[in-house]
C-alpha cells in the first residue's frame, strides 16, 4: 500500500454515499486502515452505519410528502384542487420532504462523528481509502491490508487473439490450397480433352484440304473430256 494519504483533503457526504454503499463493500475497505489509524470501535460503527437507511432519507420524505398532498388536494380538499394547483402543492410538499430528509441525515452523521473514539484516524481513514479509490477494493483485488493472496479462483487464459487469427488464416489458407489443386486438376483433365478434340478437328481439316485439289481435278477432267467430245462432234458434222 501507498503511504497515507494526506487527512486535509475534504471527505464529502456525496463521496460516502456513493462509496460505502454495503457493509460488505465498507469492511473491505475500512479493514486494511485498522492497522494504521482507525480503532476497532470505530471500524464496528462505520460498518454498521455508513451504508445506513438514513442514506434513503432525503428521497424517501420527498415521495411522502408530495404524495400526501396531491392525494388531500384530490380527494380531501372542498372543493378539489385544480389539476396545476395539486401538482405545484405536491412539488412543494415534495421539496420540503427531500429538506427535512437531508437535515436528519446530516443529523445523523454529526451523530456518528461525535461517537467515534478517534475521529482523527477516522477522517485520515476515509482520506487513505478516498486515495485509493482508483485501484480495485481489497475484497476484488483478494488483499488484505499489505499481503498479497493468491486468487481461489484464478482466472483461466483465454487464448490470444493472434493464434485466434493465425489459426483462421491458417484454415482459409488451406481451404483456398485445396479448390486451387482441384482446380488446376480439373484444368488439366479439360487440357487434355482439348487437345484430343483440337487434334481430331485438325486432322479432319488437313483431309479436308488434300481432298480439295483431288475433286476440283475430276471436276476440270470431266469438263474438258465433255468439250473434247462437243469438238469432235462439230467436227464429224462438217466432215459430212
Amino acid at each position: 500500500m501507498s503511504a497515507s494519504a494526506d487527512s486535509s483533503a475534504p471527505i464529502t457526504w456525496k463521496f460516502i454515499r456513493r462509496t460505502f454503499t454495503t457493509q460488505e463493500r465498507t469492511r473491505d475497505l475500512l479493514s486494511p486502515e485498522l492497522e494504521r489509524s482507525l480503532a476497532q470501535a470505530d471500524f464496528e460503527r462505520a460498518v454498521h452505519f455508513l451504508p445506513g437507511s438514513h442514506r434513503y432519507w432525503p428521497n424517501a420524505l420527498a415521495i411522502v410528502f408530495s404524495t400526501v398532498a396531491a392525494s388531500y388536494g384530490n380527494f380531501r380538499a372542498k372543493p378539489r384542487w385544480p389539476f396545476a394547483r395539486q401538482c405545484a402543492i405536491a412539488g412543494l410538499a415534495g421539496f420540503g420532504g427531500a429538506s427535512l430528509g437531508l437535515f436528519l441525515n446530516l443529523r445523523a452523521h454529526v451523530s456518528f462523528i461525535t461517537s467515534l473514539e478517534n475521529q482523527q484516524g477516522f477522517k485520515q481513514a476515509l482520506a487513505n481509502v478516498s486515495a485509493t479509490m482508483d485501484g480495485p477494493t481489497p475484497h476484488e483485488a483478494g488483499v488484505q491490508g499489505e499481503d498479497a493472496t493468491p486468487a481461489l479462483y484464478p482466472r483461466t487464459s483465454a487464448p490470444s487473439a493472434n493464434g485466434s487469427e493465425t489459426a483462421a488464416s491458417s484454415a482459409v489458407h488451406s481451404r483456398w490450397e485445396d479448390i486451387r489443386v482441384a482446380n488446376a486438376r480439373k484444368s488439366k483433365r479439360s487440357s487434355s480433352w482439348d487437345a484430343l478434340r483440337e487434334g481430331h478437328e485438325r486432322s479432319a481439316d488437313v483431309a479436308s484440304a488434300d481432298d480439295a485439289p483431288f475433286t476440283a481435278d475430276n471436276d476440270r477432267a470431266r469438263e474438258q473430256a465433255q468439250f473434247d467430245a462437243m469438238l469432235d462432234a462439230e467436227r464429224r458434222k462438217s466432215q459430212n
